[in-house]
């Protein structure tokens, strides 16, 4: 039985907009607003398909790359 206020979980939709935002706008200024460093090990979690890993390779060259 469930509770009223549990939701099935929907995933979240493909918006090609969305997409594109995060990759040439949002990533780029987490990047510079919290000054990661280039060339270091990255996690990145709860990537869903996988839209911020391009532009994080791209923009700081890590040593390792994982999206979970």
């Amino acid at each position: 039985m469930r509770h009223q206020t549990e939701q099935e979980y929907k995933a979240f939709p493909m918006i090609e907009r969305r997409n594109y935002t995060q990759e040439w706008i949002e990533v780029p200024l987490v990047i510079k607003t919290m000054a990661i460093p280039s060339g270091k090990a990255m996690l990145e979690v709860g990537c869903g398909p996988g839209i911020a890993l391009s532009p994080f390779y791209k923009h700081c060259q890590p040593s390792q790359l994982v999206g979970f």
